[in-house]
């Protein structure tokens, strides 16, 4: 089913598995058990950044306004002082503060959302390539259910834009932007798994999906922006990946704390190859022992 015109709030109460569940589950069904069960939550300016690059880039400067107005606090927090600027987030006096907001609000500082975000938002609508891509994806944060035909699990994703052929999604990127430090980050925030997880949800509500990109947005002071396909290669990894982790998590739900971890088997191990002596034996060695 697609569900367009869905608030977020409204999309986290639809029924089924999404992708940022099942990451944890790819290392092993105990991992993501303990996962779910024991981490906590923890907001972040870094994480509010995301969300409102994302309203203004894909909703439009009006709407992320109002976004704003409703659900962030932008003022009123700890000042330090000496410095003038507010409080930390690690700090005490912050951390204090936060307890007295109201419930569902969240907050960005004054200087981001005036200097990061809006940056952000400007240099993403400067980069030809992302605009291009936009423009031809015309179907935006559009909710998605359905049930994966290798596992029989009912799915669900918020696809950030997609149309004519192509599917895309918008990240931010805190640190400077090089191609190895971008493929860098896919692998390790599992983004190869959400990628192939937002591609078979799509197409098996019958859109056609030839390519999946993605607009990486740097938030440092460069705010650099690139615009990349995603290669068979690695969509086809994380497509095996995706259904591990549904196995995984499936297991999780029989067994409990009983889940398996990652080394169900016993099998051979030894030290890394970088560690090993080049030569095939002791007597290949040709040490001299009388002198």
């Amino acid at each position: 089913m697609i569900y367009k015109n869905i608030t977020f709030e409204e999309y986290r109460k639809m029924d089924g598995l999404n992708c940022s569940k099942l990451k944890p589950y790819l290392k092993s069904s105990s991992h993501g058990y303990w996962h779910e069960n024991n981490r906590t939550f923890k907001e972040s300016q870094a994480m509010n950044i995301g969300t409102l690059v994302h309203a203004y880039v894909l909703e439009g400067g009006e709407k992320a306004k109002a976004m704003i107005d409703e659900k962030f606090i932008y003022d009123g927090f700890p000042v330090n002082e000496k410095t003038g600027k507010p409080f930390g987030e690690t700090s005490k006096k912050y951390i204090d503060w936060l307890e007295t907001i109201p419930e569902g609000k969240s907050v960005i500082f004054p200087d981001v959302l005036d200097n990061t975000v809006v940056s952000v938002y400007r240099a993403v609508g400067n980069h030809k390539p992302s605009v291009k891509l936009l423009k031809e994806c015309v179907n935006r944060e559009t909710a998605i259910t359905w049930t994966c035909e290798r596992t029989g699990v009912l799915c669900k994703a918020l696809v950030d834009f997609y149309g004519n052929g192509k599917a895309g999604d918008l990240k931010t990127f805190g640190r400077e932007m090089t191609l190895t430090a971008i493929e860098r980050e896919m692998y390790d925030r599992q983004y190869h798994m959400q990628f192939a997880f937002y591609t078979d949800g799509l197409i098996a509500n019958g859109i056609k999906v030839d390519e999946f990109n993605v607009i990486f947005a740097s938030t440092t002071n460069e705010y650099d922006v690139g615009c990349f396909s995603i290669d068979e290669g690695t969509i086809h990894q994380g497509r095996q990946d995706y259904i591990a982790s549904i196995h995984n998590y499936n297991m999780a739900l029989e067994t409990k704390t009983k889940s398996e971890g990652q080394f169900p088997d016993k099998f051979e191990i030894g030290i890394p190859n970088w560690a090993r002596s080049e030569y095939d034996d002791v007597e290949s060695l040709n040490l001299n022992w009388s002198e």
